[in-house]
């Protein structure tokens, strides 16, 4: 069942392009239907019952069977019935069948490298003018810097294939995972094609303009400096750099008061009245929150059931809200439960153990605290496979056994076939 698994990462970054008649999208279809398969597999294999290591999955678990007691009494019954199917397969193939699938560092690696992968493609696939041409992104810059920022800024243009801020919350998953991947690779190959692949997903985060991926993507490293790299001779390298990075600050502050000082009156005038009153990201976001808020205090218990509060109030742009309207304070307690659990079972406290496990610990944990972050201003994207795929290497790390544990049962990994 791994190479299934592999090849349904592969395909997330098509999954928006071949479109049939109809609307169907054939590629996300099949890569659903590649996903069921792996899942199926994983089910019917009596080997993997009981394989969770983690309290993480058990928490998750309850909280999907908390948002099903609303199920009945919302808006559109059904649509809430199949959104709550769609949680359920998300929750036992993500949480429960990938840790089990991804029992030691080689395996994990491998999945890591090919999502990293991934996660460049789709920005390829919807930046490529940009990021593949530099110069005609300046020049683009330079000829209507109005254009450029009204476009981006505001997720009008939202790349070729319109999915600009899926891009940024995927780039920085991939960032923070990549880095892991970076500071633990022996090979040299591998260095540099992650170097590359890195540079490339850091600038689809920036041209994305989703600022929520990129407040999220400087938190996650806080969370892997403190949690992995903090007391290492790495982290006292890093901290180094740090001191001193004021520097480049300044310059890139510099160079942003320059061009808001350059653009015309009229302009900044519209920016700032539409970024803080028209725009998702301004007073119009604290509008939705206060009416998710309110029909989460109208419905206390077990919520308004899923899909219900965009019938409601409209999209909230809040994940952490849109689980306590919809599914009542039981389960927004237990998903609460589940991202602390899964952080702490990550992160690191103590410079002990293999520095290469400590790493990627500290990297899932960095991915773990910036999902949780970017859904305070975000929900759509916790419904994307990307999101869960993450979400499933991280808690394959919080799975794993002691690090002397997976040390003596590496070099046994690469002999066992995979299945």
């Amino acid at each position: 069942m791994y190479p299934l698994l592999i090849g349904f990462l592969l395909l997330l970054p098509f999954q928006y392009v071949v479109v049939l008649p109809g609307g169907i999208e054939a590629v996300r279809l099949y890569a659903a239907l590649l996903g069921l398969t792996w899942l199926a597999g994983y089910l019917l294999d009596p080997r993997n019952r009981g394989r969770i290591g983690s309290l993480a999955p058990w928490l998750l678990g309850g909280m999907v069977a908390a948002t099903a007691l609303a199920v009945p009494f919302a808006i559109d019954p059904a649509a809430s019935a199949v959104r709550w199917g769609r949680f359920v397969v998300l929750w036992v193939g993500f949480a429960v069948a990938m840790p089990a699938t991804l029992g030691t560092t080689s395996s994990w690696r491998r999945v890591a490298f090919v999502y990293v992968i991934a996660g460049v493609v789709f920005g390829l696939l919807n930046y490529s003018n940009y990021l593949l041409a530099p110069v005609g992104l300046l020049r683009e810059i330079a000829a209507s810097p109005t254009r450029f920022v009204v476009r981006n800024a505001f997720a009008f243009g939202g790349g070729v294939e319109g999915h600009g801020h899926e891009v940024g919350h995927f780039a920085s998953f991939v960032i923070l995972l990549g880095t892991g991947l970076l500071l633990t690779s022996r090979a040299r190959w591998e260095r540099l094609v992650l170097i590359v692949l890195l540079v490339i997903a850091t600038g689809a985060l920036m041209v994305s303009f989703t600022k929520s991926a990129w407040a999220g993507s400087a938190i996650g490293f806080v969370v892997f400096y403190r949690s992995a790299l903090r007391r290492t001779p790495l982290g006292d390298r890093v901290a180094r750099v740090v001191r001193w990075s004021w520097i480049p600050l300044a310059a890139m502050l510099s160079v942003a008061a320059g061009f808001w000082i350059a653009l015309p009156g009229e302009t900044r005038a519209w920016l700032v009245q539409n970024f803080l009153f028209r725009d998702i990201s301004g007073v119009q976001r604290f509008v939705l929150w206060s009416r998710a808020l309110e029909a989460a205090l109208g419905h206390p218990l077990i919520g308004v059931g899923l899909n219900s509060l965009v019938l409601l109030a409209g999209d909230p742009h809040n994940w952490w809200l849109e689980m306590l309207a919809e599914g009542g304070v039981l389960a927004f307690g237990l998903a609460l439960a589940f991202f602390i659990c899964l952080w702490r079972e990550l992160a690191v406290r103590e410079p002990t153990g293999a520095l290469d496990v400590r790493l990627i610990r500290g990297a899932a944990a960095a991915t773990v605290a910036s999902i949780a972050f970017q859904g305070l201003f975000e929900a759509s994207f916790l419904w994307d496979f990307p999101t869960w795929v993450a979400l499933g290497l991280a808690t394959a790390v919080a799975s794993w056994s002691t690090p002397e544990t997976l040390l003596a049962v590496q070099a046994v990994d690469n002999a066992v076939p995979q299945t």
